[in-house]
């Protein structure tokens, strides 16, 4: 069974300059619709579990290549290279879980669901 990484490791590993995380992979919002879409080396993806998992600084910086392109194509906002669990794709900090997983709350009870 894989060490789960708490976000509090992770950020401590940043600062201490250490790699602790299982990789990273490249996300962001779909302009069109808000959606939370993954990089999966040819096009975005709303499955996590489809991201193109980066694991040297060469990869990294092709996904940082990928995330350029998209926003200067008014492809996707709030781009970023975010880290994971090791041995998964899953997030590594709790806002990207939940960025992965969907809404926090039923779409039924939004205020404007039609948006």
């Amino acid at each position: 069974m894989a060490h789960e990484i708490e976000p509090s490791e992770v950020s401590a590993g940043r600062r201490a300059g250490k790699v602790v995380t299982g990789g990273k992979i490249a996300t962001g919002n779909r302009l069109r619709d808000g959606v939370v879409i993954y990089f999966d080396g040819k096009e975005w993806v709303p499955d996590v579990d489809k991201a193109k998992v980066a694991h040297t600084a060469e990869d990294e910086a092709a996904l940082k290549g990928a995330l350029d392109a998209a926003v200067k194509a008014n492809h996707l906002i709030d781009a970023a290279v975010i880290d994971l669990v090791q041995n998964e794709t899953k997030p590594a900090r709790l806002r990207e879980q939940i960025r992965a997983v969907g809404p926090t709350v039923r779409l039924d009870l939004a205020r404007r669901p039609n948006w």
